[in-house]
């Protein structure tokens, strides 16, 4: 009876596992905001979905150091030499290392959702005569950025078959520099369809305007972050 009632209690978890990564890659918003719903709800729910997304990249992070955990520890050890060599130490060494620099990504992507959310509001601000809810529009970018989350399990897979420092010839570096595009528009032109109908259906924003607030949102900051990287 004990095996028969653990094993329906990890059924039961295991659907509802499936059941949030369903709520995540093909949401139904016309369903959750068939009510109205108050703001504060909303952006919790974004919020739980974000997480979920994150915890389990993490994980899945984590596992694929464990499983290439020789390969990982000497990169390490190179990595280590390099920065003594030139003088660096301290806590920045340990980030740069496998598994911490998953720790890099995290922030990137809070200070993405962070960015997204300002310049998208601002925008529609400047559009609109009734000025939007700026919750909403959180809760609508949390909700894009999940499914970026997503798209980055291949993007670390694809890192983990393709190794930087192992020469993958004309042909690998043609097909990871594909992959690696195909991976990049696939998130942009979805992100950005979550977006559109998560603000259509939360506040019934016009479907035109918001694309037009994302993607003008989008390109200031991969200008911003081209600007940075190419100093």
């Amino acid at each position: 009876m004990n095996k028969e009632l653990a094993l329906d209690i990890r059924t039961d978890w295991f659907k509802k596992y499936l059941k949030q990564w369903k709520g995540i890659i093909r949401p139904d918003f016309e369903k959750a905001f068939e009510n109205p719903a108050e703001d504060k709800q909303i952006l919790m729910d974004s919020i739980k979905r974000f997480t979920f997304t994150m915890l389990n990249y993490v994980g899945f992070y984590l596992c694929l150091f464990l499983i290439g955990y020789r390969y990982y520890s000497a990169l390490n050890e190179q990595m280590v030499l390099g920065y003594t060599k030139k003088g660096i130490t301290g806590l920045g060494t340990y980030l740069n290392l496998y598994p911490f620099n998953v720790i890099y990504l995290v922030f990137a992507l809070i200070l993405t959702v962070g960015f997204l959310s300002i310049f998208t509001y601002l925008f529609l601000v400047y559009l609109e005569d009734v000025k939007p809810s700026f919750i909403k529009n959180l809760s609508a970018i949390l909700n894009s950025v999940a499914l970026v989350n997503v798209l980055l399990f291949p993007f670390l897979l694809i890192n983990a078959l393709f190794p930087f420092d192992k020469p993958i010839g004309t042909f690998g570096l043609g097909v990871y520099v594909g992959a690696l595009i195909l991976v990049l528009a696939v998130g942009f032109v979805y992100s950005a369809v979550i977006y559109i109908r998560s603000m259509h259906w939360s506040s019934r924003q016009n479907y035109r305007r918001a694309l037009l607030a994302w993607i003008v949102s989008f390109g200031m900051i991969l200008f911003f972050v081209s600007r940075i990287l190419g100093k």
